[in-house]
Formats: C-alpha cells, structure tokens, sequence
C-alpha cells in the first residue's frame, strides 16, 4: 500500500476499519463501538499499524532518516475528555492518522506507513513481511545509517 497523505488518508482508513470490524463507517457511539469489538472474530484479527520514518534527532543514533516508532491505529473511546476530538468521547481511525500527519509531516522529510498485520506475533516483522512500503522505508533507513557510519544501529545489517 502506498505511504500515508492526505489525499488517501480517508479510503486508508476505510480499508482498516474493514479489515478490523467488517465496515467502513466509523461508530457513531461508544455502544456501537464495543458492540464492533464484540463481534471480532478472533480467527482471522487484524490490527492497522502506522509506522514513523524520517530524521532521528536521538543523541545516540542522529541519522538524515530512520525508524521513530510504531503505534496501533483504531476507532476507541477516549477516557479523558480534553483527549475527546469525536462525538460521544470518540476518536476515529481518521483523527488518530490525521494527528500523525500533523506531528510528522512530510514536508519535513517523514514517512508514515499505514499497513494491516495480524493481530498475532510483533507488529515490526508482521508489517515487513505483509508490506512493501515498509519494506522499502526499512530499506532506506538501513542504507542511510550505513551511509553515515552508523553501524550500531540496529537496523543495520553487514
């Protein structure tokens, strides 16, 4: 799947909430909600996953471009009320992926790449056997740290 903008965040979106609950509308109540999460058959569960790239301002792995971090993405309910972006203390697939992009824009050189993995076994290995982006993000991360020397970080492999 392609990397995450603005112009396919909504049909990304769509898609993961198909994937999870079967339906591409988000829940219109926090009972509507838990009745979807109800409903999950746990055979085949599958989880949305954005991973971050872009440049590390990290004291002990400063590099032009690399992993940040990975985070689970779904609709839920939100227990706190200045947190509360939805209606009835919501927060949609589209909010959290939004924010995201807000924080991690690609104007300044970042990536986010959206993908379904299993619910099952780590999200990092999941996502790069299940992903193309993902994999070539890795990729890029990979060359680059090993580009500027950086042989301690543990994406690089020689």
């Amino acid at each position: 799947m392609p990397i995450l903008t603005a112009d396919n965040l909504a049909t990304r979106s769509r898609q993961a909430r198909f994937a999870i609950d079967r339906c591409t509308a988000p829940p219109e109540s926090v009972e509507e909600l838990n009745a979807r999460i109800a409903s999950r058959s746990n055979s085949d569960a599958t989880r949305a996953v954005a991973w971050i790239f872009g440049p590390v301002v990290h004291p002990l792995r400063v590099t032009s471009y690399g992993p940040h971090f990975s985070v689970g993405v779904s609709d839920h309910e939100t227990y706190c009320s200045f947190a509360s972006l939805g209606s009835g203390g919501l927060r949609s697939i589209e909010q959290v992926l939004a924010g995201l992009q807000e924080e991690f824009p690609a104007t300044r050189g970042f990536d986010i790449v959206f993908a379904m993995v299993p619910m099952t076994g780590d999200s990092w290995p999941a996502g790069l056997k299940a992903d193309y982006e993902l994999r070539e993000c890795h990729a890029r991360a990979r060359r680059t740290a090993h580009h500027e020397g950086l042989r301690h970080v543990w994406y690089v492999r020689t």
